[in-house]
């Protein structure tokens, strides 16, 4: 198995769009490119490159893990400040749904904002 990527597109405030391929098992390890495949290109050398350099360091590689077959709960934690909470709970109430259910929409847009396009195991 090999360690799996994400490639997202990133737009900036004066329009410009690039494409990023990030290695979440390889802190740092990304690629960029005017388009997707460029991207992707980019990141399979660079993953090359992290590995190699990694070696030659004497550190260890992390081990791919493998996003598909691990066990989600669909619970987690989360601690913020009571301000925020507050707001949160303010904010749901005004939309006639519970805090979780508002929650779960925010972050599902944010998530969204970010423009996943692949999550892939190369």
């Amino acid at each position: 198995m090999e360690h799996t990527f994400l490639v997202y597109q990133i737009v900036e405030e004066d329009g410009t769009e690039q494409w990023i391929c990030e290695f979440p098992d390889l802190k740092g390890c990304i690629g960029v490119g005017d388009t997707y495949q460029e991207a992707v290109d980019e990141g399979m050398v660079n993953k090359d490159v992290w590995i190699e350099t990694a070696r030659e360091m004497g550190r260890t590689i992390p081990s791919p893990k493998n996003y598909d077959t691990a066990e989600y709960s669909g619970r987690f934690n989360l601690r913020l400040p009571r301000s925020l909470h507050r707001n949160l709970a303010i904010m749901a109430h005004q939309e006639g749904i519970s805090l979780n259910s508002f929650c779960i929409s925010l972050l599902a847009e944010g998530v969204g904002e970010k423009r996943v396009h692949s999550i892939v195991d190369i």
